[in-house]
C-alpha cells in the first residue's frame, strides 16, 4: 500500500472570435467558481493552462482573476503551464510561428506571475514526433498527452503512470500520460468513486498519475454546472482529497519531475485523442470503423485488440473539407510571406493578427462546432485580412497588386487581385471567385461552406429527443440545434 501522487491540471480556453456573452458565461459558471473553490482548499494543488485569447479577455474584463491566480501561484498551490499564445494546433503552423507564439506566452507568464514556465499544453493533444524538438528549443521541459497516444505506440499497460522521456534530433522533453479512466470519471461519477479510483493506483506502492483536461467540464459543458457546483461535486472532491492526504497527494508537474524518475524513453506516433481520430473520418469510413469496434467489443480479447484500432490522421480534415483547406493554406501562405520579411520584434502588430488567425478552433470539426461555426471562421479571416493589410502598407506600397500562386496546393494557380479596398481571388480551375474580402472591414464575403453528411448525424436522429439521465461527458451529449 502506497500513496497516489495526483498531478491534476485544467486547460481553460475560449476561441478568438467567440461571442462576448459566451466568455462571460464561461467565466461566471466555470473559471471563477473553480478558482474560488480551489482557494478555499490550500492543500489541493493544481496545474493551470489558460490560452492567450482567454487571458486577453480576462485582462479586459476581470483583471481581479489574474490577481487571485497570482496569489495562488505565489503560495505554491498552482503551477502555470505555457503554450502557443493563441492556441494553434502546432503541426498546422510554421515552425517560426510555433516558436514565436510559445516564447510570447512564456514572456507573458513571466510578466504577470513572476515565474518561468517549464511545461507546455499541446492544443487538442495533436502530436507529431518532431514537436519534441520545437518544445525543447522553446526552453520548455515537458508536456501532457493522452494515454491513448502511448497505446497507439504499441505499448501495453493497464494504466500509464509516471512520465516518460522522448526526443527529436537529440533534444529531449518529458511527457506525462493523461489517464483516460480518470478523464472519464472526473467529474462524471460520484466524488467518492473518483477518490477510490485514485487510491487504487497505489495498491502496490507510491505512484504518479495525471489528469489534465478541459476546465470547461467543471461547469460550462451541458448539465455540468448544476452537478459540479449546485450539487457541490467539486467541493466534495476537494474535501475528500484534503481528508485523504495520507493516501492521495496533489502535486505540480515540476514537483513530479523532482520526486520521480522517468519510466523510460518512448516514441509516440502522430495522434490526438481517440475521438478526434473518429471525427476526421468520412461517414463511410466511420461506419466501417464503428462496425469493427462493435465487433471487437463482443470478443473476449477486446482489450488486447482495441489498442491497435484507431481512426484517421488529423491533417486529413484538409482533404475532407476543401474550403477548410483553402483557409488553412491561405494562412500558411501569408505566414510564409510575413516571416520572410519581418519578425515579431520588428512588427508585433502584424504578427498578433497572424497569430490570432491561427487559433485552432476553426481548423477542424467535431461534435461541438469548430469549422462549421461562421463567427469562428469570420474571426480567422478578419485577422488574416488585417495581417495582410498591415503587411502590404509597410512592405508592398503599391495601389494595385496582381499575381498568381497556388494558394490551396491543389495543383492549380489562383489569380489574386488586390487594391486598397478589396482582395479578389479566383481559381484558374473554372475561373470562379473563391474569396472576396473587404480589407478595411476585415470581412470575407465568400466565407461559406458546403453542407455535407457527417458521421454523427445518425446519432443526432437517435438522441435529439432525449436528455442524459446522468451527468455525461461531452462525447456522450449529442443534440441537434
Amino acid at each position: 500500500m502506497g500513496k497516489t501522487y495526483f498531478l491534476f491540471g485544467v486547460h481553460n480556453h475560449q476561441p478568438v472570435g467567440n461571442f462576448p456573452h459566451i466568455f462571460e458565461e464561461a467565466y461566471q459558471k466555470c473559471y471563477l467558481p473553480f478558482l474560488t473553490l480551489l482557494e478555499a482548499y490550500p492543500k489541493v494543488k493544481c496545474n493551470f493552462h489558460i490560452s492567450g485569447s482567454l487571458y486577453d479577455w480576462i485582462l479586459d474584463n476581470h483583471r481581479e482573476y489574474i490577481s487571485k491566480l497570482r496569489m495562488l501561484v505565489d503560495r505554491g498551490q498552482i503551477e502555470i503551464i505555457s503554450g502557443a499564445y493563441y492556441e494553434p494546433i502546432l503541426p498546422l503552423i510554421a515552425d517560426e510561428d510555433k516558436l514565436s507564439q510559445i516564447k510570447f506566452m512564456n514572456g507573458f507568464i513571466k510578466e504577470k506571475f513572476s515565474v518561468t514556465p517549464k511545461g507546455i499544453w499541446v492544443a487538442e493533444r495533436v502530436w507529431e514526433p518532431y514537436l519534441a524538438r520545437i518544445i525543447n528549443l522553446a526552453n520548455l521541459k515537458y508536456t501532457f498527452l493522452d494515454d491513448t497516444h502511448f497505446r497507439y505506440a504499441g505499448l501495453s499497460r493497464k494504466e500509464f503512470t509516471g512520465y516518460y522521456l522522448t526526443e527529436d534530433n537529440y533534444l529531449p522533453i518529458y511527457i506525462f500520460p493523461i489517464s483516460k479512466s480518470l478523464r472519464y470519471k472526473i467529474p462524471f461519477s460520484l466524488a467518492g468513486e473518483a477518490i477510490n479510483l485514485l487510491k487504487s493506483f497505489s495498491a502496490r506502492g507510491d505512484i504518479l498519475v495525471t489528469l489534465f483536461d478541459d476546465g470547461e467540464k467543471f461547469g460550462l459543458w451541458p448539465y455540468t454546472f448544476d452537478w459540479v457546483y449546485g450539487k457541490e461535486w467539486l467541493r466534495q472532491f476537494f474535501e475528500l482529497l484534503t481528508q485523504s492526504i495520507d493516501r492521495i497527494e496533489t502535486i505540480t508537474a515540476s514537483e513530479a519531475l523532482e520526486q520521480f524518475q522517468p519510466q523510460g524513453i518512448v516514441y509516440l506516433p502522430c495522434a490526438s485523442y481517440q475521438e478526434m481520430g473518429e471525427w476526421v473520418l468520412e461517414p463511410e469510413s466511420f461506419s466501417i470503423y464503428q462496425d469493427l469496434q462493435n465487433f471487437l467489443k463482443k470478443s473476449p480479447h477486446h482489450q488486447a485488440f482495441h489498442n491497435f484500432v484507431r481512426g484517421g490522421f488529423f491533417r486529413n480534415f484538409y482533404t475532407k473539407y476543401p474550403r477548410l483547406n483553402y483557409m488553412h493554406k491561405r494562412m500558411l501562405s501569408l505566414s510564409k510571406k510575413i516571416n520572410i520579411h519581418t519578425t515579431p520584434e520588428k512588427n508585433k502588430r502584424v504578427f498578433c493578427f497572424l497569430w490570432k488567425a491561427q487559433c485552432n478552433c476553426a481548423y477542424w470539426h467535431g461534435i461541438f462546432g469548430g469549422f462549421y461555426l461562421p463567427h469562428i471562421r469570420d474571426a480567422v479571416y478578419y485577422n488574416l485580412i488585417k495581417a495582410e493589410e498591415e503587411f502590404d502598407k509597410k512592405y508592398v506600397k503599391v495601389p494595385l497588386i496582381a499575381e498568381e500562386m497556388d494558394i490551396d496546393l491543389d495543383g492549380n494557380q489562383e489569380i489574386i487581385l488586390k487594391n486598397r479596398e478589396l482582395t479578389c481571388i479566383f481559381t484558374s480551375k473554372g475561373g470562379s471567385l473563391i474569396e472576396l474580402s473587404m480589407r478595411s472591414r476585415g470581412f470575407n464575403l465568400l466565407n461559406t461552406i458546403t453542407r455535407r453528411e457527417e458521421s454523427y448525424h445518425n446519432k443526432i436522429k437517435e438522441k435529439s429527443f432525449s436528455l442524459p439521465k446522468r451527468t455525461a461527458t461531452i462525447h456522450d451529449i449529442i443534440q441537434s440545434k
